[in-house]
């Protein structure tokens, strides 16, 4: 499962920053070149995708009994789970990992907020009512203009 929610955020994330960098958009809050938490956050997805070839083999063999010591194949699985998923990704390159799929992520909500008011920009050029504006409009009991 972290594999496909790690593939799913790296595409997310790739294709957000590429369309907020595009000619239509052009956000420049989100710089030309590498974004380091980003480059750090997509080396993940391989690494996840061994993990997980490597858990499913131990697996496999030691449901077929072929391997016959579970505790040190599943003491190895855990090493590596809590050294190189807890340690080294999430306690050394946590921060600027955030940092990046937090750029990502706001840069895909501007983006999609411009895109929802692009077609309305002629629509915000309403007539004025023909009563005049500078009147004080008086305001009911209830809290609301008649």
């Amino acid at each position: 499962m972290s594999f496909l929610s790690n593939w799913a955020c790296r595409r997310f994330a790739r294709k957000s920053i590429d369309e907020a960098r595009s000619g239509e958009f052009k956000l420049t809050t989100v710089p030309s070149g590498k974004i380091p938490g980003l480059e750090s956050f997509y080396v993940w997805t391989p690494s996840m995708g061994f993990y997980v070839v490597f858990v499913w083999v131990c697996a496999l063999l030691i449901d077929s009994g072929r391997l016959r010591d579970v505790c040190f194949y599943m003491s190895a699985v855990a090493a590596v789970n809590i050294g190189l998923f807890y340690l080294v990704k999430c306690g050394r390159h946590g921060a600027e990992v955030r940092g990046g799929l937090t750029r990502a992520f706001l840069a895909a909500e501007r983006v999609r907020r411009l895109a929802e008011r692009a077609p309305n920009t002629h629509q915000d050029q309403r007539q004025p009512d023909s009563k005049d504006s500078n009147e004080p409009v008086p305001v009911g009991v209830g809290g609301t203009a008649p």
